[in-house]
C-alpha cells in the first residue's frame, strides 16, 4: 500500500513540473540550420536583448526583467557577417559583426530604443597579421581583443 501512494505522489508532483517555461514567444517563420541567438545585458541587468539571426536578416528583442518585449528591430545582415558582440547604454543598443571573408572592418549597429530607429557605421580596424583571439560583450562596454 505504500508502495502505491508513493508512486501516486510522485506521479501528481510530475505533473506540476515542467522543464521548461515559456516566457517569450514571437512566430517568426524562418526555416533551416542557420539560425543563431545571441544575448547582452546592460550594466545593472534590467534590459535584455535577443538577437536572433538568419543569413540574410537580424531580429532584436529588447526585454526587461519582466520578460516583456519594450521594442523590437529588424534589420538587414550583410551576407557572411559574425556576429560578435554589443552592449546597451542609456537608450541605445550596440551591435557588432564582422565578415568572415578577411575584411578586418568592423560593422556597428547603433538602434535608438525610444525612436524604434537604427543606422550602421563600418570601423575601419586593419589587422595586418594579427587575428581575433576573443570578445566579450560586458555591461556597456565590448571588448575585442587581438593577438599575432
Amino acid at each position: 500500500m505504500k508502495k502505491w501512494l508513493a508512486l501516486l505522489l510522485a506521479f501528481v508532483i510530475a505533473l506540476d513540473l515542467s522543464a521548461q517555461q515559456k516566457f517569450f514567444e514571437e512566430p517568426i517563420g524562418w526555416h533551416g540550420k542557420k539560425i543563431e541567438l545571441h544575448t547582452i545585458s546592460d550594466l545593472a541587468k534590467q534590459q535584455h536583448c535577443l538577437f536572433l539571426l538568419n543569413s540574410d536578416s537580424i531580429r532584436v528583442f529588447l526585454m526587461d526583467n519582466n520578460q516583456t518585449v519594450i521594442q523590437h528591430f529588424y534589420i538587414p545582415r550583410v551576407s557572411g557577417e559574425d556576429f560578435l558582440g554589443g552592449f546597451i547604454k542609456g537608450t541605445k543598443i550596440y551591435a557588432f559583426l564582422q565578415t568572415s571573408s578577411g575584411v578586418s572592418d568592423i560593422h556597428c549597429w547603433v538602434l535608438e530604443i525610444p525612436g524604434g530607429t537604427g543606422d550602421d557605421y563600418t570601423i575601419p580596424f586593419e589587422m595586418k597579421h594579427e587575428r581575433a583571439v576573443d570578445q566579450v560583450s560586458c555591461g556597456d562596454h565590448f571588448l575585442f581583443f587581438c593577438g599575432q
